[in-house]
C-alpha cells in the first residue's frame, strides 16, 4: 500500500468550493484525506508550497490520429503528454484513416488506451462517413461501442439537413454535436481577419460573417431539434452574444461555445503587428498554419467577447 503525503498545496476544486492552503493524503493514488495538518509518519511527504494541486484536467479536443497517422501522434505519445500536462482524460477527434465512423474504430481507439494505461480515452465520432460531409455516420453503434460526442473535426458540417439529423439522432443518447463553424465560399483563400491588415499586406481575408452565419444556422437547428451543439473555437466578436445564440437563453436550447484558442489571440492586434514591422515571411508562416487554426489577425474587442462568452446558453 503506497501512502503519500502532500504538504502546503494550494487545493484548487471548483466542486468543492475550494481554494485554499491543504494538506494531501493519498493512499494507493486515492485521496483519503484532506485537512489544514496532517501528519503520518508511514506516508512520503511531499513539500507542495508554491504548488496548485487540483483534480484531473479534461480536454475535449485532442488529434491522436492513430489509425492511420501514428507519424503524427498515437494514443500512446498523446496521453503521455495529457498527463504528463495534468489531463486525466481526453476526448479524441475522428481525423484518423480510418475515420472514426463506426463502431469498430471506436472500439480499436478504447482498446489501445487501455493497452496505455495513461488518460482516459474519450473517442468522438465522425458526423459523415469519411468526413465528407455527405451521408450520416452510424451514430447509434459508435455510442454503444463507447462514442461521447460527434463532430467532423475542421470540416464544417455545410449541408444544413445532416446537420439536422445528427443533431437529431445525438439527441437520442444525449451527446452533443461539435462543430467548426466557417461558410467555405466565404473564407475560399482566406488566411486571416479580412480588415484594414489584411488590406495593408495584400493577403486575402476571412470576413467574420463566415463564422456567425453557421453559428445562427446551428443555433437555428438546435432550437428545432432539441438537439446539444458545441461551437468550436470562436474567433469573432459578434458570436458570443449574437441575436441567435441569445434567443436561445429563453427557448431552452442547449448551446456551448468553445473560448478562442491563443494562436488567434496571439494575432489579435493588427495595427500593433504592422507598427513592428511584420514582415512578408512571417505573415506567409501564418498562412500556411491556416489549415490548422482559425484566422488570425481578429480584433482584440473579439478577442475580449470570446473569453466572455465562452459558455453554455440555456
Amino acid at each position: 500500500m503506497s501512502r503519500l503525503l502532500i504538504k502546503h498545496a494550494r487545493v484548487v476544486d471548483p466542486t468543492q468550493k475550494l481554494d485554499h492552503g491543504l494538506d494531501l493524503l493519498l493512499v494507493d493514488g486515492r485521496v483519503e484525506k484532506l485537512a489544514e495538518r496532517i501528519q503520518d509518519g508511514r506516508a512520503e511527504v511531499l513539500d507542495a508550497t508554491g504548488l496548485v494541486a487540483a483534480p484531473g484536467f479534461v480536454d475535449i479536443h485532442v488529434h491522436l490520429r492513430e489509425p492511420g497517422y501514428e507519424y503524427k501522434e498515437t494514443v500512446a505519445t498523446g496521453s503521455a503528454a495529457a498527463v504528463a500536462g495534468g489531463f486525466t482524460a481526453v476526448c479524441c477527434m475522428p481525423n484518423t484513416q480510418p475515420v472514426i465512423d463506426n463502431a469498430a474504430v471506436v472500439e480499436f481507439v478504447r482498446s489501445r488506451a487501455a493497452e496505455v494505461g495513461l488518460a482516459r480515452v474519450y473517442p468522438i465520432g465522425a458526423v459523415s462517413k469519411g468526413l465528407a460531409g455527405e451521408e450520416l455516420a452510424e451514430v447509434g453503434e459508435m455510442v454503444r461501442a463507447g462514442a461521447v460526442a460527434f463532430s467532423d473535426d475542421g470540416k464544417p458540417v455545410h449541408n444544413a439537413q445532416l446537420m439536422r439529423k445528427v443533431l437529431e439522432y445525438a439527441s437520442l443518447f444525449g451527446a452533443p454535436v461539435i462543430d467548426h463553424c466557417e461558410d467555405a465560399h466565404l473564407n475560399a483563400g482566406g488566411v486571416m481577419h479580412e480588415g484594414a491588415a489584411s488590406t495593408r499586406l495584400g493577403l486575402r481575408g476571412i470576413p467574420a460573417a463566415s463564422e456567425e452565419i453557421m453559428v445562427a444556422r446551428n443555433a437555428a437547428l438546435a432550437e428545432l431539434t432539441g438537439g446539444h451543439v458545441h461551437i468550436a473555437h470562436l474567433s469573432t466578436r459578434a458570436t458570443p452574444g449574437s441575436a441567435a445564440t441569445s434567443a436561445n437563453r429563453s427557448t431552452g436550447t442547449s448551446i456551448w461555445t468553445a473560448l478562442t484558442r491563443w494562436r488567434k489571440r496571439a494575432c489579435s492586434r493588427p495595427s500593433r503587428a504592422t507598427s513592428i514591422g511584420t514582415s512578408a515571411s512571417c505573415w506567409a508562416a501564418i498562412a500556411a498554419r491556416r489549415a490548422a487554426a482559425a484566422p488570425p489577425g481578429r480584433p482584440a474587442s473579439s478577442a475580449a467577447a470570446g473569453r466572455r462568452g465562452s459558455s453554455r446558453t440555456t
